[in-house]
């Protein structure tokens, strides 16, 4: 039968020498800033989609005024 520390090998028995494995873990975690490359590429790339949506709401907005304006004064001519 398996012992607590082996099923468990971060939880160590009351008396046991040595570093604590958890507080290891816990300080290797916070070193390690191999995924902090990838959360800024991914709110960049957030940024620039809600950028691009908010030139194109800007654009389809003025566009479609533009187009009505054009065609009302090309309606008003009347002259064919």
């Amino acid at each position: 039968r398996a012992s607590q520390s082996q099923k468990f090998p971060y939880i160590r028995p009351a008396g046991a020498t040595g570093e604590n494995p958890m507080l290891n873990m816990i300080k290797n975690f916070r070193s390690d800033e191999s995924g902090a490359v990838t959360v800024d590429w991914v709110v960049l790339t957030a940024a620039v989609v809600g950028l691009a949506i908010a030139a194109y709401t800007a654009i389809e907005t003025n566009a479609n005024t533009l187009v009505t304006a054009a065609g009302a004064a090309v309606a008003a001519e009347n002259d064919f």
